[in-house]
């Protein structure tokens, strides 16, 4: 079916930002109609070129499925189109679109995303990989509070909530001291699962998996990531998509029936991948696939219907991701990671990585002039 003329998107901005530029920018070089709730008046979109495209703004910051339907309901109203399509674009958001997936469906409003339990699977973390466990794909090793500890170690939430209804990141831990203080803060350890850091060179490997099966897939290599496991700041293209690891989580992906987009991180330490994490979603530094050329959100775009050309163009293996104000605020906080690559051959590589800024482009040049007054 060609939805060219009769759908568009629907996008909540304010979260995963820099993933929701990039995706709006490939929506606007193929002349998509698309359009977008703010999260506030203080929505950093709203100091984009894409404001004009904001026809609602929420009226809570948390989400309540009565604020976005009257939201969506205002797109509708406004679109001139039947058939919408909601971007996947934030973790807290996807899980509540799923839970709510039959009352937005039921006004024309599609969610491309698996079934809320197949979702949940991959994106939660102990479910991920006990599944990679079941494909051969090693995992860091799982600690139990007995065992003989070498710090550092990661704690990881088991789901995305909590006992208590809470999402929380995973911890790097220098100390039992430390361990133990955040055994007390969280009060249900049980929640939680350790399992030793794992050092080593840090990659993304991207795919978009389309409901027939196809495949098209990306990868690339961390340079530069916040402190903590945060946000990545600094990425190059990788070839590691053509790697029998790639290969393994392709034949793993379509067993399970995923579909979609999808990042799974993994890092390569004494000969081995090992699986990180998955997120079924947008990712933070998705501008490295558009600006490589890889296709995989026209990929998608076919896949959902729309009219366009999908050229396998040969990969642009120049292209940079960089975000300044990340890295920024990531000296100032002296919490910041290199891999591969020293803080000094970084300098004297940095003009080609500021070329390729992912805020200072004719589209968000307001925001980049913002990052420079950090």
């Amino acid at each position: 079916m060609n939805n060219s003329n009769h759908a568009a998107f629907i996008i909540f901005s304010g979260f995963n930002q820099r993933a929701v530029i990039a995706f709006c920018r490939v929506l606007t070089t193929r002349r998509i109609p698309f359009f977008i709730v703010a999260l506030s008046e203080q929505d950093q979109i709203l100091q984009t070129s894409y404001k004009e495209r904001v026809v609602a703004i929420r009226s809570k910051l948390s989400l309540h499925q009565e604020d976005l339907l009257e939201q969506v309901n205002k797109v509708r109203e406004k679109s001139g189109v039947e058939l919408h399509y909601i971007l996947p674009s934030s973790e807290a958001l996807n899980r509540h679109l799923l839970i709510h997936r039959r009352q937005f469906e039921n006004i024309n409003c599609l969610i491309p995303l698996v079934d809320e339990d197949l979702y949940a699977k991959i994106s939660d973390k102990y479910s991920f990989g006990s599944i990679c466990k079941k494909y051969g794909v090693d995992v860091p090793n799982e600690l139990s509070i007995n065992d003989s500890i070498h710090f550092p170690v990661i704690v990881k939430p088991r789901e995305y909530l909590d006992s208590k209804g809470a999402a929380h990141s995973p911890q790097f831990i220098n100390n039992f001291q430390e361990l133990e203080r955040f055994y007390e803060e969280v009060n249900h350890r049980d929640d939680f699962y350790m399992q030793d850091f794992v050092p080593g060179d840090s990659y993304y490997l991207l795919y978009y998996i389309s409901r027939d099966g196809n495949i098209r897939s990306f990868s690339q290599k961390n340079l530069i990531q916040q402190g903590a496991g945060k946000s990545i700041l600094a990425a190059v293209p990788s070839n590691l998509h053509h790697s029998e690891i790639s290969h393994r989580f392709e034949k793993l992906l379509k067993r399970e029936g995923f579909f979609g987009l999808i990042m799974i991180e993994v890092r390569y330490f004494q000969n081995k991948y090992y699986m990180i994490e998955a997120n079924p979603r947008l990712w933070g530094p998705s501008q490295l696939v558009v600006d490589s050329r890889a296709g995989l959100f026209e990929m998608m775009l076919l896949d959902l219907g729309f009219d366009l050309q999908l050229v396998r163009d040969e990969i642009n293996m120049s292209a940079r991701y960089f975000w300044l104000g990340g890295f920024m605020d990531a000296i100032a906080h002296q919490s910041i990671d290199f891999y591969g690559i020293s803080p000094e051959q970084f300098l004297f590589s940095m003009n080609e990585f500021i070329g390729n800024e992912v805020y200072l482009r004719n589209d968000t040049v307001e925001i980049a002039i913002c990052q420079k007054k950090i």
